[in-house]
């Protein structure tokens, strides 16, 4: 009985990551497509979605590859990109019965932010329910990132080229959905990042990497900055 439920567990969280596969693959044949457009052999691309499965983390290391960053500056700025899924692990580990640290560490691999946005909607997630969810949705990121490699060899190169816009498409939609959620200081922590990358790379010439890294980091004491500002405000109100 109890491994029929188990099973059931399992079998209702690959349900659960259809509507996530469903928007995974089109962004993975574009990240595929990308990579292959960007000089990549198919290994090293592949390897990406499956060990690293961050799909923004992923275009924007391509972009710094691209850019000719090194792998000290890529792997700094993937870190701080991906920090916030330790969150997101850490919330979810509170809402699961005690696991070992090797099954621990697998859940953790698998958490996105979709999958995150599933897993904390209804009541407490079950371990297997969790591996369903994150298996359905690593897997469609993996194959869709295969598909749209070999699709690459395939279409003409003017589109194929084309799927390049793919990742400044992400960005600008992750950044008006923080807008319309955080409002103006969103928009203003997102103008100090702009701006910072730009400052270092046109004016001073930095890197492309390092001037990621440091717009990131700025943009982020910013966040904080404005963050504490408006805590001590309403403080101060109340």
């Amino acid at each position: 009985m109890p491994h029929a439920e188990s099973s059931r567990s399992f079998t209702q969280g690959l349900r659960a990551a259809l509507p996530i596969a469903i928007g995974y693959i089109p962004v993975a044949i574009a990240f595929g497509i990308l990579g292959r457009t960007g000089g990549l052999a198919a290994g090293p691309v592949v390897v990406m979605s499956l060990a690293v499965f961050a799909g923004a983390a992923q275009f924007m290391a391509i972009s710094l590859i691209a850019g000719g960053a090194g792998s000290a500056q890529i792997i700094f700025a993937v870190f701080l990109l991906n920090l916030r899924h330790l969150l997101f692990s850490a919330n979810l580990a509170r809402r699961l019965p005690r696991l070992s640290a090797a099954a621990a560490g697998i859940l953790a691999f698998g958490v996105t932010d979709e999958v995150f946005s599933v897993a904390s909607t209804g009541p407490d997630p079950r371990p297997r329910y969790l591996a369903g969810l994150e298996l359905g949705a690593w897997s469609a990121w993996s194959g869709g990132t295969a598909l749209g490699y070999l699709a690459g060899d395939l279409l003409p190169v003017e589109l194929a080229a084309a799927f390049s816009t793919g990742l400044y498409a992400l960005f600008a939609s992750l950044a008006v959905w923080q807008v319309r959620a955080g409002g103006v200081r969103t928009a203003l922590v997102i103008a100090v990042a702009a701006g910072l990358n730009t400052v270092l790379r046109l004016a001073l010439g930095l890197a492309p990497g390092w001037a990621f890294v440091i717009a990131m980091l700025g943009a982020a004491c910013c966040g904080v900055a404005l963050g504490q500002e408006r805590k001590e405000r309403e403080q101060a109100h109340g």
